[in-house]
Order: structure tokens, then C-alpha cells, then sequence
């Protein structure tokens, strides 16, 4: 992994936003495998430090860090209403989307298949909306922005699977073919999901100096080099 200080975006007493790079854990979670909420808890010599919104072992892009028990318990309220968080990415999906649109699909993890599905309500589904709009389309694929209205585990992964625009490089609920071409004909080995864009909205006085800022990170060099050689 890159040194801390490379992917820092924004710091100070409270929080930390980064810009998480692919394989690598969020967090512990029993295998052993070095998190990178441990690797701020060292970079800031602060055991407490804490994640805020975590994001999956393959995805990049903005993730946030409480550093102190104030920030952590006030921006896990935060990040549960999403009309005070915005969030934003960029995931390149199969096939061609030409028009914008929602999924608007309840969601619940299916123990037996090790994975979230698309479930009605009343069988336990949670309401999940995801919201997307294609800013490339390309000749087997479509470069989308999609912006998170809630925050269900896989949210995206499963509702542009039920929709069927597969995740690219996505191996759990993505398309085995065209995952394969993409490995093999770009060397893609990870789902195409990048956290591009953070905005803060009605915090309270004591966090207000972050209301209505905007924080944003380009894609990985290998997502930027897929786009480039597809818009040639």
C-alpha cells in the first residue's frame, strides 16, 4: 500500500477522509489481514480513531475515520441519513445505458448463499434506492455516475446485477464473461466501483465548518486506463 500521507484527501482534530486504494480491508474482520483503519490508528498514534463508512475489500475511492468519540458517534448518526451525507461514484457496468434512471429494490443478505439479495419487504427485504445516470457509453459497457440514496451492504453490486448492467471485475455478482475479457484484455482483477465524491449537508454547529464541502479523488491509474483506451 501507498504511504498514508499519499492518500490522505483531508484532515484535522476530528476526521480524516482518504482515498482507499483496492485489497484492502476497511477493517479487521478475523482473517488477519492488515486494515486500514490499523493503519490509522498508527499513522495518527490513535487507538481510538474509528471508520465511518466502510467501504468493500475491492473498492476504492473516499472513506472517512472519526479521531476522536465525539466525531465518531456524531458522524455515524451522519452517515445513517443520507439527506445530510451525499455520495457519489463511478462503476462501469456491462452492456449500454443510455438514459438515466433508479433501483428501487429491498434488499437482505442470504445466509445460505453468502450474499445480499434483491427481497421483498414483507420476506425481510430493507428499502434500497440507487440512483444512476451514464456519463460514456461504450460498445460493451457504460460508464455510469450512481449516487447512494441509502446504504445496504453490496448496494450497488446487487441492484446493477437485478437490473442486469453487471459491476465490471465484480466476481460475486457480476457477469463471469465479460469479467473475464476485462482481466484479460486489461488486466482488471477487482470490481470497477470508485467512491469519487463526499458533500456534507445541515451538520451541526460544532461540525458546520464542513457544511457544503465537497471532496472528490480520481480513479485508480488502471480504471482511468480502461476509459482512455475505450474512448480512443
Amino acid at each position: 500500500m501507498k504511504s498514508l500521507d499519499e492518500i490522505i484527501i483531508y484532515k484535522d482534530d476530528n476526521i480524516v477522509i482518504l482515498n482507499k486504494p483496492s485489497s484492502l480491508l476497511s477493517q479487521k474482520d478475523g482473517t488477519g489481514e492488515v486494515s486500514l483503519e490499523e493503519y490509522v490508528q498508527e499513522y495518527f498514534h490513535n487507538t481510538n480513531a474509528r471508520l465511518i463508512n466502510r467501504l468493500d475489500k475491492d473498492t476504492t475511492g473516499l472513506i472517512v475515520f472519526g479521531l476522536n468519540e465525539s466525531a465518531i458517534k456524531y458522524f455515524n448518526e451522519v452517515f445513517s441519513d443520507h439527506e445530510r451525507v451525499e455520495k457519489k461514484y463511478l462503476v462501469l457496468v456491462s452492456g449500454q445505458v443510455t438514459e438515466e434512471g433508479e433501483v428501487n429494490a429491498p434488499i437482505r443478505k442470504n445466509f445460505q448463499k453468502h450474499k445480499m439479495v434483491v427481497c421483498p419487504e414483507k420476506n425481510g427485504g430493507k428499502s434500497a434506492l440507487t440512483l444512476y445516470k451514464p456519463l460514456q457509453v461504450f460498445d460493451d459497457s457504460t460508464l455510469l455516475e450512481v449516487t447512494l440514496k441509502t446504504g445496504r451492504t453490496h448496494q450497488i453490486r446487487v441492484h446493477m446485477s437485478y437490473i442486469r448492467h453487471h459491476v465490471i471485475g465484480d466476481y460475486k455478482y457480476g457477469d463471469f464473461k465479460i469479467n473475464n475479457k476485462y482481466k484479460s484484455e486489461y488486466g482488471l482483477k477487482s470490481q470497477f466501483l470508485h467512491s469519487f465524491s463526499l458533500k456534507f449537508n445541515c451538520l451541526n454547529k460544532q461540525y458546520y465548518y464542513l457544511n457544503n464541502k465537497e471532496f472528490s479523488c480520481d480513479m485508480p491509474g488502471e480504471f482511468q486506463t480502461i476509459i482512455e483506451s475505450k474512448t480512443k
